[in-house]
């Protein structure tokens, strides 16, 4: 035991100060998280991979008037994947009470013959996902390993939100951390068997609204099903923290050095701040460690 002690200490100590004096044993640093934001549109709400056999170039884009996300494969629409499903249209329509919510959206791509895949990142499966999607021109880039959908930070409908997804490092143009491979489908829950340990969030956000708190949410997902029958998230949030956000133009800090906030097993934390009207300039990071139970 003394001998596991002194490792799990020494690797937390090489990874982030903070928690040099935190005799957590039993656990063994895998490595950093952080999640970072600090331009306009581009805080990634989900991924989504082509999983289909044909040879021919497959497409996403998402539409500027509406938000709606079109899936095409050779330049013809995919009609495995579509919301309402009975459209067969390879459209996924967000102003529609079925695929009006993040969850319906991941939903209704991950359905039963689907030709694609989708996975939640910094968004909750809660928020409405209706013109909540940045402009995206047509493009293949990524599309067999994991191509990102961003969120609309000033999108209408909703109050404007920065949100983080709290991970180890990747890339954020290449989503292959949430999949199997490329073409391989669903890593259904890539935070499993670990727990996040996050040391501190950073905020400064400049708009004339009402600031919202700054929050800290746990978030623990699931992709259930299999490719015929299709695969349905579930999931489950929990407000780990909330307090005042900070002021217009105003950097401010939520400091854990005294004790890192912990995360339940297969669990991760997304760090949110918002306004009630337009954010013009944002600044989001949230820092920790990912350990794992030593064998």
């Amino acid at each position: 035991m003394r001998k596991l002690f002194a490792i799990v200490i020494a690797a937390l100590l090489a990874v982030t100060p903070v928690f040099a004096e935190l005799p957590f044993t039993g656990y063994l640093a895998r490595g950093p998280i952080a999640g970072t934001s600090s331009v306009l549109d581009t805080d990634v709400a989900l991924y989504v991979q082509y999983v289909g056999t044909a040879t021919t170039m497959p497409t996403i884009q998402v539409a500027a008037a509406t938000g709606d996300i079109q899936f095409e494969v050779a330049g013809a629409v995919d009609a495995t994947v579509s919301c309402p499903e009975a459209d067969n249209d390879g459209i996924i329509d967000v102003s529609d009470a079925a695929c009006n919510t993040m969850i319906e959206v991941v939903n209704a791509i991950n359905q039963g013959g689907s030709n694609w895949r989708a996975v939640l990142v910094a968004a909750l499966g809660t928020d409405s996902s209706n013109d909540a999607f940045a402009t995206l021109a047509e493009t293949d880039i990524n599309v067999r390993i994991g191509a990102p959908i961003f969120y609309d930070t000033n999108f209408a409908g909703s109050a404007p939100t920065v949100t983080v997804l709290v991970a180890p490092p990747y890339a954020p143009a290449d989503g292959s951390f949430f999949f199997n491979g490329p073409g391989a489908g669903l890593n259904k829950n890539p935070f499993a068997r670990g727990v996040s340990f996050l040391s501190a969030v950073s905020e400064k956000k400049t708009s004339g609204g009402t600031i919202a708190a700054t929050v800290v949410f746990g978030v623990f997902r699931e992709y259930r099903g299999n490719s015929t029958t299709g695969f349905d998230l579930y999931e489950v949030i929990r407000t780990v923290w909330s307090q005042t956000g900070g002021a217009t133009a105003t950097q401010a800090t939520l400091d854990f050095s005294n004790f890192p906030l912990v995360s339940t097993e297969g669990e991760a934390f997304i760090a949110r701040i918002g306004s009630s009207t337009d954010i013009t300039v944002q600044n989001l990071n949230a820092v920790g460690i990912f350990a794992q139970k030593s064998q």
